[in-house]
């Protein structure tokens, strides 16, 4: 998954032959933010999802994986976005 940022907008874009299912975004992990709805991305496609009132550069990101499970990373953004797998916690 590649994303990117400007403004209050999120770009999704999936280089792979997968789909992709983006079921979490938010600020941190205790809530989504206001207004977002899962997205699924199809393969070799790009998606854009808005922010809402966040203006932040940090983001929590969940999709689902092969088995369902939803897997959380976190996106630093300063227009081109990094990924980063949340650590479980113990």
């Amino acid at each position: 998954l590649q994303v990117s940022q400007q403004g209050n907008q999120l770009t999704l874009k999936n280089p792979t032959a997968y789909y992709l299912t983006i079921a979490y975004l938010g600020r941190n992990e205790k809530g989504v933010l206001p207004g977002f709805k899962t997205v699924m991305v199809a393969p070799f496609s790009t998606v854009n999802t808005n922010t809402g009132n966040y203006s932040g550069s940090q983001f929590y990101l969940g999709y689902m994986d092969d088995y369902g499970a939803l897997r959380m990373t976190t996106l630093n953004c300063s227009g081109q976005c990094y990924l980063q797998a949340v650590e479980a916690k113990k």
